[in-house]
Order: C-alpha cells, then structure tokens, then sequence
C-alpha cells in the first residue's frame, strides 16, 4: 500500500460479533460475510463513508479487500504520473524542432 494512501484512509478493525457489521448503514461485502460464515476471518476492516453515501455510514472488507482496493489506487495513480511524463516528455520534444 502506498504511504500516501495510508495516511489519508483511516481503516477501523471490527469484531465479527460486533453489533456494528448488523446495523443497516453498515455495508459489508457478500467476501467479508462469506469470511464471517467459515471462520476464517476474525474481523473486518471498516471505513467511515462520507455523509449521505449511497452504501451507508461504513465499508467494511476484509483485509485482503481492502489491500485490493489500495493496490488498484496505487496501480491508477502510477499510470496517470506515467502517462503525465509522457505527455510532458512529447510536448518538449515537439518544442525543440
């Protein structure tokens, strides 16, 4: 996960057993139940959602959800950089002909 990233989401650690993953504003993903059911996760990781959001009050994933999500941002952001540079790179070519 990216530094940059970590610092700017703040991921709470849940109890399976915790009343919160029953609330209706609480979103948990079909993994993080499926996780829940079998045993093999002992609890999940939750994010406070912005008010009014379509899914609730929090997203709650299990871990490897939410590594997931934060290697899919981390992939985005170092395409649009690559892309940027190239961008950049084409430009002061063109600029020097």
């Amino acid at each position: 996960m990216s530094l940059i990233l970590a610092s700017a989401v703040m991921l709470t650690p849940v109890a399976i057993d915790d009343p919160l993953l029953e609330r209706e504003d609480t979103f948990v993903s079909q993994t993080a139940v499926a996780a829940m059911a079998d045993g093999s996760a002992s609890k999940l990781h939750c994010l406070d959602l912005p008010a009014d959001h379509a899914d609730g009050a929090r997203a709650c994933l299990t871990q490897a959800e939410w590594q997931a999500v934060f290697d899919r941002v981390t992939q985005q952001q170092s395409a649009q950089l690559r892309d940027r540079l190239i961008a950049r790179a084409q430009w002061n070519a063109s600029r020097f002909r």
